[in-house]
């Protein structure tokens, strides 16, 4: 004999509708566009550079502080050397 519990139907819950963002993919040549443009960067390109930056690292470029800023640069360039082997 079983018991109540066991007897009782599993709730189905419906799952939220899955909203999937388009995969940018970027060459080896867009990302170092975007390192180049680094110096001397105008307000317009930052929204480029940032969804590259993104891509690679998961983390948005941190445009409000100048060491943040020197930092992932060098982290972007060391990756465009070492992974992309490509000269900068």
């Amino acid at each position: 004999m079983s018991c109540e519990t066991c007897k009782k139907k599993k709730v189905v819950k419906k799952l939220d509708e899955i909203i999937e963002e388009p995969i940018v993919m970027f060459t080896p040549e867009q990302i170092k566009y975007a390192y180049d443009l680094l110096s001397g960067i105008k307000q317009e390109e930052r929204p480029f550079v940032n969804n590259v930056y993104k891509y690679i690292f998961k983390e948005d470029f941190d445009w409000g502080c100048k060491a943040c800023v020197n930092n992932q640069a060098r982290k972007l360039k060391s990756y465009i050397e070492n992974e992309l082997k490509l000269k900068v």
